[in-house]
């Protein structure tokens, strides 16, 4: 995968979700509204996040509108990943971030306030299988032999994740 920010925030997702996403049935990501992906998200868009207490909104101040040092771009990279090993499929995408209200069918609840992530652009994606493309000789020394692969004529110059794709539209 070819990272734009070399700092990625990596989130984990089921497998129905990540699914919708790769085959582009599922626009949005949602997060709980919780000091933990506060803070992740603090840290990955620059932004700040206001709670008013008495009217239960949450407020989501990004751009011009938080201090220089923390400003960022609206649009940043992340990878949702199905699983938690560093060789589970993943999905590379460009991502803004809002506060709001959710689909049912995407996975939200009915009236609860979530971060949402909308995916602006699929980037990459890389199955199980796709660990390494092109010549062994110049993958990097800590890439297993098993973890490579090299497309080439006799395989009809297609990766692992076509080949899967292929095996599922036939069943």
């Amino acid at each position: 995968m070819k990272l734009i920010n070399k700092k990625v925030l990596i989130l984990p997702i089921k497998k129905k979700w990540f699914d919708m996403i790769r085959y582009g049935e599922k626009l949005e990501e949602y997060r709980d509204i919780k000091p933990y992906y506060e803070v992740r998200f603090q840290n990955h868009f620059g932004l700040i996040l206001i709670e008013n207490q008495k009217s239960g909104i949450t407020k989501l101040l990004q751009g011009e509108d938080v201090p220089e040092e923390i400003r960022k771009e609206p649009v940043q990279e992340i990878i949702f990943r199905n699983g938690y090993g560093k060789n589970a499929p993943q999905i590379l995408a460009k991502c803004s971030i809002r506060i709001g209200h959710g689909r049912t069918d995407w996975g939200a609840e009915e009236g609860k306030q979530y971060f949402i992530l909308e995916i602006i652009e699929k980037m990459d994606y890389k199955c199980a299988k796709c660990f390494y493309f092109g010549k062994p000789g110049d993958a990097p020394e800590d890439i297993p032999d098993d973890c490579m692969w090299e497309p080439s004529e006799n395989n009809g110059w297609e990766m692992p994740c076509e080949e899967i794709e292929q095996e599922r539209e036939e069943e």
